[in-house]
């Protein structure tokens, strides 16, 4: 509306008193919010509403938002309308769940690619060390024992790649988490991460089976 601060604002709406409203602030959250929403006082309010002391609502925020739901459903206990975030939003863990499928595909694909890295790696090995092998073979060893050690050194490849991938991405993760935001963005001050040591065993596990399949 190319309002500053310290500019008035004629505001009207039908059954309402049409009131003066001075721009004390003006925020920017980067969001589509900043179109269509504006903070006044609470009696500023209900005197444009024309109410008495009431209101028409509360908002809530929770230490824990996965909560919502239940939270709700003791306000409800208590003879109020009430209805958590994903219940109002639910474009919102749609959004969630298709990024969690593409971060899977995307991961799975980052795996495959690092398994195509230890094939090559261990065929230049193997490419390299065909005259070892052929002397292996005229002393006695069995196909089975030659291909073991070639199993040995995969496994060890994966267990290194991993543990070091793994250190790697804790740290670069921490060090995201540590980055601040610009104060009121979003509500929150930093990037939220969560290192979760499931993932990190399932993900190591893999890793290990993908360089043992890449060796054989």
């Amino acid at each position: 509306m190319g309002l500053d601060v310290g500019d008035r604002v004629e505001a009207s709406f039908p059954n309402a008193n049409p009131t003066s409203l001075k721009v004390v602030a003006i925020y920017d959250t980067g969001t589509s919010l900043d179109t269509s929403l504006t903070y006044t006082s609470l009696k500023t309010a209900q005197d444009f509403y024309g109410t008495a002391d009431v209101i028409n609502g509360i908002s809530l925020r929770l230490e824990d938002f996965n909560r919502d739901r239940e939270i709700a459903r003791i306000i409800e206990d208590d003879g109020y309308n009430a209805a958590g975030w994903t219940v109002n939003n639910p474009e919102i863990l749609r959004t969630i769940a298709i990024e969690t499928i593409s971060n899977n595909v995307t991961l799975e694909f980052i795996l495959l690619i690092a398994s195509f890295g230890v094939v090559s790696t261990l065929n230049i090995v193997v490419m390299g060390k065909v005259k070892e092998i052929g002397i292996l073979m005229a002393m006695g060893d069995k196909r089975s024992e030659i291909r073991s050690i070639f199993l040995i050194e995969s496994a060890i490849l994966g267990l290194a790649g991993a543990a070091f991938g793994t250190a790697a991405g804790i740290v670069l993760a921490m060090s995201i988490g540590s980055y601040q935001l610009p104060e009121g963005v979003y509500g929150i001050g930093s990037i939220p991460v969560v290192v979760r040591t499931t993932y990190i065993m399932w993900i190591t596990t893999i890793v290990f089976l993908l360089n043992l399949i890449a060796g054989i």
